[in-house]
């Protein structure tokens, strides 16, 4: 199922309204000073539609937003506009050739939106889209490479972004691009990570968050003519892993603040009896609470994880690949030269590490060398809910709903089933694929053919896990029993493949998830909890004289 999450858009310029894409991808609003919230599109649920809302904005008068629309009809996003109130909702720009659309804001007095279009060949166009006829103008192409928030100063002169320096040294850095003439021009260097960048309602100082301190922290930068003015200041020091999102035009500063705790367990439990005979226990000591995927070595002596411990997200070393020697505690920590990585899985003879992610140039699958730390792609795309067959020579993987069953080696690809699948796992022997569909649970055979159902959950609260490690069972996660709004925290359930009853295993834990087997049957690892997302403001940091009386005129270019 998709994973449920509201996305937070950019505050509006007068601090009344939160555009977000809730947890059914629907748009919504939220009014800060009434706590109201309603929906502004009405596609219904995620069985109904995989139409979703992405990247949202306010118009600078609050009569509007702007955001983009991903249609699953089309297999395309494109940039649309509402009303405040949900009235006249039209498509401003689209084109069947570009990938997506990353960002979203306005510019002038809402004659254009400012977005982030990546092209089909990875390319990101920091684009200006006026509104009244969709065409657009281009102000700066990156090549595969995409900013770290990007802010245009009140008078549409210098687009204001962060990316990284080069791929020798990926720190990133903030840079202006004049929208005149198109030169680039270095606006903060430092061998720390400076990101997102934003402007002040008089366009005299930039805003940007900076790990220079040690943490992540508030500083500003005066720029005049283009040219940084000073040095940078330190507002806040010690925000946490936070992203700042918008200044309103009275100097309050929005920004997301990671909250929440995600760690890796381990518990052992008796197949026979449904008891937990070892009650689940986190791994590690320290970095706590940000801890994501698992897996197991084929010895069972290894347990692999993925550990957030930076404060800049996609920045170097913002994620480790953390192996954990089971008997002695100890844990080696890699940095591999990825710009996200999850799912780890190991090769047979536990001298690599699998992962989907991805580099400065696509997104796919890759091998990781425990000895000496490269990185090798082994194929390119996106891949959902990756499994390896038991030689490690091919995968079978979820796209767009359908199953996939890729060879490694020569590339070929064969789909098995689809349409509607979410959650897959192969089976320990690579003979048979369990998957979610609709609420119900399915057996396919991993060659393809016809489905077998094993179960039907009414409200559809079932997730497939894994497989017990000797292939006779699906462990699964269900939580609620459909009556309740609030289903409560999801519990593992033993689901056997000869048509037995299901039986509920005495393990519940809040987003319990990540299921892997150790290959002594016996212990589970997995991964519980959640990382939640908090908006803070920040206010009467900048000076009096950089907060205007009444909204800066601005230029339309």
């Amino acid at each position: 199922e998709p994973e449920r999450y509201m996305l937070m858009g950019l505050p509006s310029a007068d601090g009344r309204y939160i555009p977000y894409s809730d947890m059914n991808g629907e748009l919504a609003i939220f009014e800060i000073a009434t706590g109201e919230t309603r929906l502004l599109t009405h596609k219904g649920s995620w069985d109904e539609s995989d139409d979703f809302a992405y990247f949202t904005a306010v118009s600078p008068d609050s009569e509007r937003i702007a955001f983009a629309w991903y249609s699953d009809a089309e297999k395309r996003m494109d940039l649309r506009v509402i009303g405040i109130d949900g009235s006249e909702p039209r498509v401003v720009y689209a084109d069947e050739d570009i990938d997506s659309i990353e960002f979203v804001d306005w510019a002038g007095h809402g004659e254009q939106i400012l977005a982030g279009i990546v092209t089909g060949d990875g390319a990101t166009e920091l684009t200006l889209i006026v509104v009244e006829d969709g065409s657009t103008r281009v102000i700066k192409t990156l090549e595969q490479e995409f900013p770290s928030g990007m802010s245009l100063s009140p008078d549409g002169r210098y687009l204001a972004y962060a990316r990284p320096v080069s791929e020798a040294a990926p720190n990133q850095d903030i840079f202006l691009v004049d929208s005149l003439s198109g030169e680039e021009i270095p606006l903060v260097q430092h061998p720390a990570n400076d990101v997102t960048p934003l402007w002040t309602a008089d366009g005299s100082t930039i805003v940007f968050g900076s790990d220079r301190a040690g943490t992540l922290g508030v500083w500003t930068l005066g720029v005049q003519e283009g040219r940084p003015l000073g040095v940078p200041r330190l507002v806040r020091k010690g925000i946490g892993r936070s992203s700042l999102t918008s200044l309103t035009r009275d100097g309050s500063l929005y920004y997301g603040f990671q909250a929440g705790m995600a760690d890796v367990y381990v518990a052992a439990i008796d197949p026979l009896t449904s008891r937990v005979v070892e009650e689940p226990a986190v791994v590690g000591e320290r970095f706590l609470g940000a801890s994501l995927y698992c897996d197991w070595s084929p010895s069972g002596r290894y347990l692999a994880y993925v550990s957030e411990r930076g404060y800049v997200r996609g920045a170097p070393g913002y994620r480790k690949l953390v192996v954990r020697n089971m008997d002695t505690a100890e844990e080696r920590v890699l940095s591999p030269a990825l710009s996200w990585y999850g799912k780890p899985r190991w090769s047979l003879d536990e001298a690599s590490i699998f992962v989907k992610g991805a580099d400065d140039q696509s997104a796919g699958l890759y091998r990781i060398d425990l000895l000496t730390g490269r990185v090798e792609q082994l194929a390119s795309g996106d891949f959902a809910d990756v499994d390896f067959t038991p030689d490690r020579r091919a995968i079978v993987y979820w796209d767009e709903g359908k199953i996939f069953r890729r060879e490694l080696e020569t590339g070929r690809v064969e789909e098995l089933y689809g349409p509607k699948v979410f959650n897959i796992a192969l089976s320990p022997d690579g003979e048979q694929v369990a998957f979610k569909s609709q609420g119900t649970l399915f057996v396919i055979p991993s060659t393809g053919g016809t489905p077998r159902q094993l179960l039907t959950v009414a409200d559809g609260r079932v997730g497939v896990q894994t497989w017990t490690r000797d292939g006779e069972a699906l462990l699964v996660t269900r939580s609620g029993d459909g009556e309740d709004d609030d289903p409560g925290p999801p519990s593992l359930w033993r689901v056997p493949l000869d048509g037995g009853e299901p039986r509920e295993l005495d393990l519940s834990l809040p987003g319990l998830r990540e299921l892997r087997v150790h290959p002594d049957g016996r212990r589970i690892a997995f991964v519980a909890g959640f990382k939640a997302a908090e908006l803070w403001v920040m206010e009467n940091f900048l000076p009096a004289a950089q907060v205007p009386e009444e909204p800066t005129q601005t230029a339309s270019r």
